[in-house]
This record gives structure tokens, C-alpha cells and sequence, in this order.
């Protein structure tokens, strides 16, 4: 099993902080039917077939950020990403339309295979990449990709254009 260092293990937890705060600042703290029109509801980014046992209504930012980082952040191996806006904003993508959808565009604009994974070489490009050169061919591809899958609706289109920035706040985002 890998050894991780007590500084190592901060850095990934400030990391998804970040990340969990900018998806909970764009996906809200209410009940609502998620912005793609799947019929499915969240609440903090956590759709409702993801909460095991509670209701949705009753789930706490706490709770949420338990499951997102467990279900969606380590399970697509972003603690392994030492960049924090890239990431971030990928991971916000995921949570918005699907993990798929979110790492194979990110993927296109990084010039790697596309695996619909974080792989080693993803990882490596997402660290590797600037974000002034990344965002905006990123936001470019995703807002193709609305227009294809979801009939140009402003609103998906809003939310891809919105940037990570490096003072999000974070600081209510327990884990």
C-alpha cells in the first residue's frame, strides 16, 4: 500500500477542499433538479441516488462532501493531482454532466488518449498544462458539447464558462 506523508495527506485534503467548495458554490446548498434535465435531483452536487441513508432533503454539507469525495474525487483519482484550478474544474464538469464527459473532453485540449480516466499520463498533462492555455480551449470543447447534447441551454453554457479562481471559498468545507 502506498506511504503518504502527514504533509502529502494536507496538501490532498486542501486540495479537495478547493475543489468541493467551488462545486458546492456552483451546485447550491437547496434541493433542486439537476441544470442537465435528467429528472434526477442533488443537493451540494450529490444527486440523490448517491445518498444511501437519508433523504436527500435532510443531507448535510458535511455528508456531502463525505460522499463526493469518496464517490466522485477519489474514486477518478484526483488526490493524485497536485494542481488545483485544472482539476477543480473538471471535477465541477463531472459532477455537472458525467465523469466521462468531463475527463474525455479535458483530455482533447491536454493532447492525451482518451480513456474517459485519470490515468498517469492525464494526470502528468493536467499538471504539466498551464491554466491560461488550458480554460479556454476546455470551455470551448464543453461549449460544443452543450450545444450538440443539450440544444445550446444558457444555462449549462453559464456554468461551463465559469473559472475556478484561487480565493474560492473553501473555508466552510469541513474534511
Amino acid at each position: 500500500m502506498e506511504q503518504v506523508s502527514r504533509q502529502t495527506k494536507i496538501e490532498r485534503t486542501r486540495r479537495f477542499r478547493y475543489a468541493a467548495g467551488y462545486v458546492i458554490e456552483q451546485e447550491g446548498s437547496g434541493v433542486v433538479e439537476r441544470l442537465v434535465r435528467d429528472g434526477t435531483f442533488s443537493k451540494f452536487g450529490v444527486r440523490k441516488d448517491q445518498v444511501l441513508d437519508s433523504t436527500l432533503e435532510s443531507l448535510t454539507r458535511t455528508d456531502a462532501e463525505k460522499i463526493l469525495r469518496k464517490k466522485e474525487w477519489e474514486f477518478q483519482n484526483y488526490e493524485k493531482i497536485e494542481a488545483l484550478t485544472v482539476p477543480a474544474k473538471i471535477f465541477d464538469m463531472q459532477i455537472l454532466f458525467d465523469a466521462e464527459t468531463a475527463i474525455s473532453n479535458a483530455q482533447d485540449v491536454l493532447g492525451v488518449e482518451k480513456t474517459a480516466r485519470l490515468d498517469r499520463k492525464t494526470r502528468r498533462a493536467i499538471e504539466d498544462m498551464e491554466e491560461r492555455d488550458f480554460f479556454p480551449a476546455y470551455i470551448e470543447n464543453l461549449r460544443l458539447f452543450v450545444e450538440k447534447n443539450y440544444n445550446s441551454r444558457q444555462a449549462l453554457i453559464r456554468r461551463v464558462k465559469n473559472r475556478p479562481y484561487r480565493n474560492v471559498q473553501a473555508s466552510s468545507t469541513t474534511l
